[in-house]
């Protein structure tokens, strides 16, 4: 199912944002200039911290059209991901939905790319490190997205790290180059052979399960 998404805050005319599946779950606070904000709260030109970038400004906020029926229960790749706390090395539990990209931290990935941190797919993650599908809440979620000018990376209040798309061609920039800016970026298949493989790892060095750390905002 595609997402359509409508501007909350932003100018009409701008850049469209990235049109696949993906946004923050209303609700899901983020770190800014003015501390921990829900995403449905903020507003273009507010300041975000981002991974790479400190503090930059939004430029537009965009709300997905859920369509008529609200009520109809989340199935397949419309039923966000529950993210218990721990599984990243996150603090707090969290809920993400399953083509948005994350960024994790491992040992695996610096022997790898030469750089501890990677960008995958969230639902490479389902059915490892306890996480699953969240549980039937009988309603859709409320997806929101924020645009800024180039790609970035956010930190979540519950110790997460998610990337924010700036264009829709992130997928083919995964494709053609395995990198989102200076990050490596996997595809669901390979993110999927090295989730799989950092198990593997995890397996012989008798640590059965170990999770990947996450970098922590202070705010």
């Amino acid at each position: 199912m595609g997402l359509t998404f409508s501007p909350l805050n932003g100018t009409p005319g701008q850049r469209a944002c990235a049109d696949f599946d993906g946004g923050l779950l209303a609700g899901t606070e983020i770190a800014t200039a003015m501390g921990w904000r829900a995403v449905e709260a903020l507003s273009a030109g507010d300041r975000v911290l981002t991974f790479d970038n400190g503090m930059v400004p939004l430029e537009a906020i965009y709300r997905q059209s859920m369509g008529q029926d609200d009520r109809m229960p989340i199935f397949g790749s419309a039923r966000p991901l529950s993210v218990p706390a721990g599984a990243l090395g996150n603090e707090r539990s969290f809920e993400v939905m399953p083509c948005s990209y994350l960024m994790i931290e491992s040992d695996l990935a610096e022997e790898m790319f030469g750089d501890p941190f990677v960008i995958l797919p969230a639902r490479a993650l389902d059915g490892v490190f306890g996480i699953g599908p969240s549980r039937m809440s009988g309603q859709r979620p409320s997806l929101v997205r924020l645009c800024f000018e180039r790609d970035e990376i956010v930190y979540l209040r519950s110790g997460g790290l998610i990337h924010c798309a700036r264009d829709a061609d992130m997928i083919d920039e995964i494709f053609a180059s395995g990198h989102v800016g200076p990050t490596a970026a996997l595809t669901l298949r390979e993110a999927r052979a090295f989730v799989g493989q950092m198990l593997e790892e995890a397996q012989r060095s008798g640590a059965s399960g170990t999770a990947p750390a996450m970098a922590h905002a202070a705010v």
